[in-house]
């Protein structure tokens, strides 16, 4: 645990006890990006929710964080910790980022921008909280840059369009093996017969995907302003995202990234930084 006698610290890892205990005393009723993890806070106390409450309040005190209040006096909360709870609570976007490596399972980032405060928080441990502060939107591109390495593919300018249900077909058929049915619904698109097989492949033989999520909260509405997904196997990278004129959410377009994949998270980031309610 890191602890706030610390003057130099940069990180601070809470549980989720305290968590809960911060979010009622910011009357804050969800952390964006937790439910759409199936991750829901009340779930962990069930029954015993004062308890836990208390819980966390005692660890938070006992480790510096919380001053306690006196005389009916509201406690008082760690300058960091507070900025930390608040852009966590209360963000004005938030960028939500899930990688799966078949070998490792999921991981999740969750980037919160409240003004010019940036935060990253992430789950080193199931109910546990690590939440650092980022000096520039820089280090979020470098972060991305580091989970996903795709810009090291070789460059590729195959693109196509389908419907997702379509998509849907192909990807069932290209995960459960049928090479030369998958092919085959790709017929129409324009790709030559190595770059079909390349797609097919490369969602047959995943060894690394990833979805990357704009959001914003309105009132207690939480809206997805944006989204993108990657996948590669050994050989090429691509990307998944809804054309711009897409309004209806039918269509879907495939595009095979490599270097210019940073040029891709570039703009990610540049259209969660100027998204706002």
């Amino acid at each position: 645990m890191v602890h706030p006698e610390e003057n130099d610290q940069e990180v601070i890892v809470i549980s989720r006890a305290e968590l809960i205990y911060l979010m009622e005393r910011l009357d804050a009723q969800r952390m964006v990006g937790l439910d759409m993890l199936g991750d829901d806070p009340s779930a962990f106390y069930e029954e015993n929710r004062e308890s836990v409450i208390q819980e966390g309040r005692s660890s938070l005190i006992q480790r510096g964080f919380v001053l306690p209040g006196e005389g009916g006096a509201s406690d008082k909360a760690e300058g960091m910790l507070l900025k930390c709870a608040i852009a966590s609570f209360f963000p004005d976007s938030t960028l939500m980022v899930v990688r799966n490596i078949p070998q490792l399972g999921e991981q999740v980032l969750i980037f919160f921008r409240r003004e010019d405060y940036i935060l990253l928080h992430t789950f080193p441990e199931e109910h546990t909280h690590r939440m650092e502060p980022l000096d520039h939107p820089d280090r979020v591109l470098e972060i991305l840059l580091e989970w996903f390495p795709l810009y090291q593919y070789p460059m590729g300018e195959s693109q196509l369009q389908m419907s997702l249900d379509r998509f849907e077909d192909f990807r069932g058929l290209a995960e459960s093996r049928q090479e030369d049915a998958a092919v085959e619904l790709l017929q129409n698109q324009a790709l030559g017969d190595d770059e079909k097989l390349a797609l097919v492949q490369a969602v047959e033989n995943r060894a690394i995907s990833g979805s990357f999520v704009v959001l914003y909260l309105e009132g207690e509405v939480i809206h997805d302003a944006f989204s993108l997904a990657v996948f590669a196997d050994g050989k090429t990278a691509w990307t998944l995202e809804q054309p711009e004129d897409d309004v209806e959410d039918q269509q879907i377009s495939v595009r095979r990234i490599g270097p210019d994949f940073v040029d891709v998270m570039g703009r990610l980031i540049e259209r969660w930084l100027e998204e706002t309610p």
